[in-house]
């Protein structure tokens, strides 16, 4: 093929013939930057595979490519034959020639640009490279004086990047070929140009292309001394590019960083130093690619040569070294420990290589075993988070034997971590024994999967740590999702169901989600009813309180209710099995269901339900009357009398027994075709699944209302509703389902119901019958429903009614009663006889639920105010009882009525806030009814409360104490609701810290502990949310005076756990709401502020007043090693304070301050003793020990400077006693002053 171009040299391309005839193809030809490089690639293959130059075919190629050449530039004659006639044949003067007159004039165009040279600087660069495919131009002098032109021509910022580029090409290649003596001027400045142009230095956008120039004097940058002065500009360009995120996001980038970190040993030091110091810049993804600067490093280095040593021990052992230390958030490494971990991470993946995967287990083994072991918690989670992700470390080449016992020596490590004495760490181990079992199965023998599943199972399953457990399930979430290991876990969850019943939320969602994964596995072994049975989800899901389990509990179950295109029969089929399992299950299933459920899909089930219903019931009914009508022909003269349901119908439908559930499961998993015509009609008489059915599409109808609206299917349901209520409810009449029955009917609109039944009558008229034995939850049915119905009016007015007749006892009664302004239908009977606890039982009823309290508000509130006035005559009767000292004799006004009742009135008063008149609203007067202010209102009531309950107070075994005391404990929880529902303004607020304040001067005022410091944390949190900076800094003064005086009646009180979770109603909210003040002051405020510095010294005093008295009791010095051992409450505020950082950096400069302060009084110097042995002994990690030392020897000094009394001398012994002794056991040295 050559030698037929060299005989036919015109020939040889035929094709481009056209080309020679226009310039503009000329310029097309060789400006274009894929045809040079093709051609440049062609040409440094012709030199591998043979010797000789160029064929002669050039000549006429060149000649016919630059003829424009002769017209643009001033061109001798000699100049002129080398264009015609090409470089074979030319001399080398001649072609010295053409280049003395050609790149002179071709940088000084390239510097000033204009229209009329660009074409022919274009033209003249074409013909350099052209000259550059010559084999022997690096020997000739005048190319190397080119590249000292074009070398400065690069840098230029007035030479456009076009040309810049072709020019770097230029000297990239003669770099490349030619001896490093003759280039290597020209490639330190080319090495210059490349690092500014790809750290972004040189004005020009960094393009991948950059990256790649770099990469391409790999040879030249290993040939360079870095040490050497001129290497300076270098150095320094380098090590910005050591730091540079384009550099690190490029592969080329990261190669180049590799082969400058390979160059010197001395250096890499520097190099460790310059990433450690801006490794925190980076994202995890970028700073892991260290990792592969690393290992291309030490690829290129030399096996046992300097530079490698370095990069093993400063690069690669320095971030082993450095993960194991680093700081941690609880499982997660801190935001550095992510990266330095991306980075091994990396370095782990390339163990691909036999002699790394050698290198990283010699490196890893001094460090991780000594800590693994180490004494410090977090440095053994950092460690084992490693080991995990390295496992298994291989002994390359020294023989199966070695590796078994290596192998068998990690399998004991990741045992011993699994028992580890710190919660996290078996978390930790708990997450890696998933990944290594998936990565690594072949390493484990049978015997190892044995025994670390019994610790699993066995131990950590039933850890304390609630984490523990919550781990292990998230193992098995990993372990049934990878197909290697899913059999395995199958077979062990299945022992381990009734996990999903912990008392822990965190431990049933971990379990709940290993569930999840195997009902997505599409794999028909793996199916999650065979871990755990139906029947524990569903009792499960009925006792589930959670929302985010019960969510999750609804996903799982759903597919197996209901899915697209299912027969009617079949999904009722299901429910059925479910309500006879658990009936309230399917309730909470609706409950929790309504993120996975759609409209569509509820609205099918919906209808289903309904649908099915009303035809069994109009079947049923209908055959009843044919029966009637049937036996009244035949015997004409017998009268037919209706038999009654029998009474066992009221028995508790929810207990049945096994067998009949057993029976109703089977009969309910047969298709309709197969089901008997009895089976079906008996639906009807199965009360429990009726009332299960029934209490599912309230709750559906109910939760997808304004779904259905929209979609336009409300209306078909009302429809199907409204033919079959009114059977249902003379069908259950007498019966438990008749009120489930009632449920359902209150969510059709009266107006629409009216016409057809007359079950609001019958509701009231039930309501109106029931006692305090009646059920309340029948109760609570029927005035829903009525209110529901717009009926409400009629359940206030009944309970008026009848706290009327208790009233008149004490002739507080009125002759007329509040009463709505409905229009009344019938007339009413007055009751003779009063039933008080049931009428505070309706209202509780009616204002605990929201529905119902919205719609009371909204249709009566005229009548709600009037009753509101009427039951504030409940103040006048606690004024009586008081004065009478002792309960009254009416049963009808006993204590707890009268409390009850009390409440009722509190809470009607932020139930009828309103700062202006409710619009459109008239009392039975015609007149507008007066704002009623709850702010206004609630500070008359606090007045009041202090006339009347105070006086009472005074000795805890008063007669009159109890029923005060329960009263006043009303009002207070009302100001602080009012506080919280932002019904308050500063007056109000001012009152209810007054009066709390003055509980203290109370015959008990630990009673009141709870309650004032919820209301200091409700007062905080309106102070920040609602009010203006000003009213902010009045609460900042008043709610630390409210703190100050109740801590110090706390050291006069013993206080223990016990008495307190006796008085209080909620012992941990109560120790939350202690130390609120200092989250809101910290927030507001700031830790500086010298009010959140006040508190904490106030906090602070309490506790060492608490050590102080136990020593004034005891008269003696306990010293203990842990502060459970001192007086409660100081345990609990130390404990507080260790726990922040921003406070237990307080506690040691105000110790010092107090004992300074306290110089002369030897008990509070002892109480600080007491108080600093406890924090050396067991909390010195949170300190340094320079400032404990200081603290330890301020002690020292104001205890040796007391006076020699002798009262004071066996104070002195004893405490200089204990502090050498507190000394020599924790470390600290004594300093003299």
């Amino acid at each position: 093929m050559a030698k037929k171009t060299k005989k036919t040299p015109g020939n040889s391309h035929p094709s481009k013939k056209p080309r020679t005839e226009s310039p503009s193809s000329d310029t097309e030809r060789y400006v274009s930057p894929e045809p040079v490089a093709s051609s440049t690639k062609r040409g440094n293959n012709g030199n591998q595979s043979s010797k000789k130059n160029v064929p002669s075919s050039d000549a006429p190629q060149d000649k016919k490519g630059f003829h424009s050449l002769i017209s643009s530039f001033e061109l001798s004659e000699n100049a002129k034959y080398v264009v015609e006639h090409g470089f074979e044949k030319s001399s080398k003067q001649q072609i010295e020639k053409i280049l003395d007159e050609i790149i002179p004039p071709l940088v000084d165009r390239m510097t000033a640009p204009n229209a009329e040279t660009n074409s022919s600087v274009t033209i003249a660069l074409s013909f350099l490279k052209t000259l550059q495919r010559w084999t022997d131009y690096g020997k000739r002098h005048m190319v190397q004086r080119m590249f000292t032109h074009f070398s400065t021509a690069i840098s230029d910022q007035n030479v456009d990047s076009v040309w810049r580029t072709h020019m770097v090409q230029l000297i990239t290649k003669f770099v490349q070929t030619s001896h490093f003596n003759e280039h290597s001027k020209f490639g330190l400045l080319l090495l210059g140009h490349l690092f500014s142009v790809a750290l972004g230095t040189s004005g020009k956008p960094v393009t991948s292309a950059d990256f790649k120039r770099l990469k391409e004097l790999k040879i030249f940058i290993l040939q360079v001394d870095l040490l050497d002065p001129s290497m300076n500009d270098i150095l320094a360009s380098f090590m910005e590019a050591l730091v540079s995120p384009d550099f690190l996001k490029n592969r080329e980038g990261i190669l180049v960083l590799a082969n400058f970190l390979s160059k010197e040993a001395s250096l890499v030091k520097n190099f460790q130093t310059k990433i450690r110091d801006n490794l925190s810049k980076f994202t995890k993804k970028i700073a892991a690619n260290y990792g592969e600067v690393y290992f291309h490093a030490w690829i290129l280095t030399e096996e046992g040569s300097l530079v490698r040593k370095e990069i093993e021990q400063r690069c690669i052992q320095d971030i082993m070294v450095r993960a194991m230390t680093l700081k941690r958030n609880g499982l997660e490494m801190g935001p550095i420990g992510k990266l330095v971990f991306g980075i091994l991470q990396v370095l782990r993946a390339n163990r691909r290589l036999t002699k790394f995967s050698q290198l990283i287990t010699e490196l890893y083994q001094p460090i991780l075993w000594r800590s693994l072991k180490s004494h410090n918690p977090i440095e053994r989670c950092n460690a084992a988070q490693i080991f995990f992700d390295v496992f298994p470390l291989e002994k390359v080449g020294q023989g199966a034997t070695a590796n078994c016992a290596f192998k068998e020596m990690q399998v004991k490590e990741i045992k011993d971590l699994l028992l580890d004495e710190y919660q996290l760490v078996r978390v930790i181990a708990c997450r890696g024994v998933a990944s290594v079992f998936i990565q690594s199965t072949a390493v484990f023998s049978i015997a190892d999967v044995q025994s670390i599943m019994f610790i699993l199972t066995g131990k950590l399953v039933s850890d304390s740590c609630h984490l523990v457990p919550a781990a292990v399930f998230s193992a098995f979430e990993h372990l049934v999702a990878n197909a290697k290991t899913r059999t395995m876990a199958i077979e062990i969850l299945k022992n381990m169901k009734k996990c999903l019943h912990d008392v822990n939320e965190k431990v049933r969602k971990s379990f709940v989600r290993v569930l999840l994964r195997l009902k997505e596995i599409d794999d028909p072994d793996a199916r999650f009813w065979t871990v755990v049975p139906l029947k524990h989800i569903l009792f499960r899901l009925e006792a589930e309180d959670s929302t985010a389990v019960g969510e999750m509990l609804a996903r799982l179950m759903y597919s197996t209710i209901y899915c697209e295109g299912q027969t009617i029969t079949k999904t009722l089929s299901n429910l059925i099995k479910i309500i006879n399992i658990s009936d309230v299950s399917l309730m909470k299933f609706v409950k929790f269901a309504k993120k996975e459920v759609k409209v569509l899909p509820a609205y099918n089930i919906l209808v289903s339900i309904v649908g099915v219903i009303n035809s069994r019931i109009k079947e049923k009914m209908s055959n009843q009357n044919t029966a009637e009508n049937e036996g009244s022909t035949s015997d004409a003269n017998v009268p037919v009398k209706r038999k009654k349901k029998p009474s066992t119908t009221l028995q508790n439908i929810t207990n049945r027994n096994g067998s009949e559930e057993e029976g109703e499961e089977s009969s309910s998993s047969e298709s309709p075709e197969e089901q008997p015509q009895p089976k079906q009609q008996d639906l009807l008489d199965d009360h429990k699944v009726i009332a299960g059915l029934l209490n599912a599409a309230s709750l559906l109808w109910a939760t997808y209302g304004n779904e259905l609206r929209d979609i336009g299917k409300y209306d078909t349901i009302n429809h199907i509703a409204i033919s079959c209520v009114p059977l249902l409810l003379r069908y259950y009449k007498g019966t438990r389902v008749y009120y489930t029955v009632v449920s359902f009917a209150s969510l059709i609109p009266i107006q629409l119901l009216a016409p057809h039944s007359t079950v609001t009558g019958a509701c009231i008229a039930e309501l109106r019958e029931m006692d305090e034995s009646s059920d309340p939850e029948k109760m609570k049915c029927l005035v829903m429903a009525l209110c529901l119905w717009n009926r409400g009016h009629d359940v206030v007015e009944l309970a008026v009614d009848w706290l009327n007749q208790a009233f008149r006892h004490e002739n507080l009664n009125r002759t007329f009663l509040p009463r709505s302004n409905k229009k009344k239908n019938k007339v009413r009977f007055r009751p003779t006889q009063g039933k008080p606890f049931m009428a505070i039982r309706l209202l509780e009823v009616l204002f605990g639920q929201s529905a119902c309290e919205q719609r009371l508000l909204k249709k009566n509130y005229d009548q709600l105010h009037d009753t509101f006035v009427y039951l504030g005559r409940i103040k006048e009767l606690i004024e009586r009882r008081l004065d009478n000292c002792e309960e009254f004799k009416e049963p009808d006004l006993c204590d707890g009525f009268l409390v009850k009742c009390f409440e009722v009135y509190l809470q009607m008063i932020l139930m009828l806030h309103r700062p202006d008149t409710p619009p459109g609203q008239m009392s039975d007067s015609s007149t507008m009814l007066e704002p009623l202010s709850a702010p206004s209102v609630s500070c008359d009531i606090l007045n009041w409360a202090h006339r009347v309950f105070m006086p009472h107070l005074a000795v805890e075994t008063g007669p009159q104490y109890k029923f005060a005391s329960e009263c006043l404990q009303s009002v207070l929880k009302s100001s602080i609701i009012a506080i919280n529902m932002g019904y308050t303004d500063k007056m109000h607020t001012l009152a209810s810290v007054l009066f709390f304040s003055k509980l203290i001067d109370t015959g008990s005022p630990l009673h009141f502990l709870e309650i004032t410091f919820e209301l200091i944390k409700s007062i905080c949190e309106y102070s920040q949310v609602y009010n203006a900076k000003d009213e902010w800094e009045i609460f900042s003064l008043i709610v630390p005076k409210l703190l100050q005086q109740y801590l110090e009646v706390v050291p006069s009180i013993d206080i223990t756990p016990e008495t307190l979770s006796h008085m209080m109603e909620n012992y941990q909210k109560f120790k939350l709401n202690l130390f609120y003040p200092f989250t809101a002051f910290k927030k507001f405020l700031g830790v500086q502020n010298r009010t959140f510095q006040s508190l904490c010294d106030l906090y602070l005093s309490t506790c060492l007043q608490l050590i102080t008295r136990e020593i004034a009791k005891t008269n003696e010095v306990e010293v203990y090693s842990k502060f459970d051992d001192h007086p409660f409450i100081a345990s609990l505020i130390v404990k507080y304070f260790l726990s922040k950082p921003h406070l237990a950096a307080l506690i040691l400069p105000w110790l010092q301050a107090h004992v300074i302060r306290n110089k002369d009084e030897p008990l509070e110097l002892m109480g600080s003793i007491s108080f600093l042995s406890t924090i050396l002994l067991s909390f010195k990690s949170k300190f340094q020990i320079d400032h404990l030392e200081d603290a330890i020897s301020k002690c020292y000094e104001v205890l040796m400077a007391l006076d020699d009394d002798d009262d004071l001398k066996l104070v002195k012994r004893k405490g200089e006693e204990i502090i050498l002794d507190v000394c020599k056991a924790s470390g600290c040295a004594l300093r003299k002053s």
